[in-house]
């Protein structure tokens, strides 16, 4: 959690600038440099041990996800989470 600090902090003074402009509304992805990629890593640790085993049991999902259902993964990060429900 702590690498989230500095990546927010970087963008502090960008974000005050476009609150006391008129335009642009919000900032470019490229403004937020390695946030993604950390966001990403993060997630991965977080899910990893408990997606399958623990979370989609308490959904109902296991029987359906193995039977091959589709799902759609819109702007879910690196889409680690629909390759671990391929499985």
């Amino acid at each position: 959690m702590c690498s989230f600090i500095p990546l927010h902090a970087s963008v502090y003074e960008n974000i005050v600038e476009v609150i006391k402009s008129d335009g642009p509304l919000g900032m470019d992805y490229s403004n937020y440099g390695s946030f993604y990629g950390i966001m990403d890593q993060f997630s991965i640790a977080l899910h990893k041990k408990h997606l399958i085993p623990d979370l989609i049991p308490m959904t109902g999902m296991k029987e359906k996800l193995s039977e091959g259902i589709e799902f759609l993964d819109v702007g879910c990060g690196s889409g680690f989470h629909a390759c671990e429900l391929g499985l």
